[in-house]
């Protein structure tokens, strides 16, 4: 029998060896315990966030904004319309109400999808800034968007600045700043 003295009083505190076996098996079960919880934590707030990126991908503003940065020249549809979009109309739609007031269909349809996808975007990046999602995980899913974004691929030089003036002057100027940091 294996004792010892716990602390130097009159009182004798012994551990038998199955007793401290016992203590260090409770131990040992709530720190798995602990640890499994944390995993479940962990699998559950992965799955959220996927299902997340996965539902902005998959929305239709987001398809049809790739499609056409992607694309110099695509015919996409937008609510019941099928409109021919390259540069020239992509560059046209992002003119600023400042700078005329009256567009043609083509150009308000165009201008509604970027609204929409520049709205789900912030809250992604808010998502992001809030420690939800991870930064650099979320820049490498975005990276090739965010390069035309940021006039780097495919798009004509004036596209940079018009959509630079269209984010900051309609209130996404917080998201402007997130795309282009690094």
């Amino acid at each position: 029998e294996f004792r010892r003295v716990l602390f130097r009083s009159n009182i004798d505190y012994t551990i038998d060896v199955s007793n401290l076996i016992v203590i260090i098996g409770g131990f040992i079960a709530f720190g798995k315990w602990i640890y499994e919880i944390v995993q479940n934590y962990k699998w559950e707030r992965n799955k959220y966030l996927l299902d997340k990126l996965e539902d902005f991908r998959t929305k239709d503003n987001t398809k049809i904004v790739h499609q056409i940065l992607d694309w110099n020249n695509s015919k996409v549809k937008i609510n019941d319309s099928e409109i021919k979009v390259d540069d020239p109309l992509i560059i046209s739609s992002l003119d600023l109400h400042s700078e005329r007031s009256v567009f043609q269909k083509e150009e308000l349809l165009l201008r509604n999808i970027f609204d929409c996808y520049f709205d789900n975007l912030t809250t992604m990046v808010f998502m992001v800034k809030v420690g939800l999602i991870n930064e650099d995980h979320f820049r490498n899913f975005m990276d090739y968007w965010f390069k035309i974004l940021k006039g780097e691929k495919s798009k004509p030089k004036i596209f940079k600045e018009k959509i630079k003036n269209y984010m900051n002057f309609y209130g996404y100027q917080e998201l402007y700043d997130f795309i282009i940091e690094k």
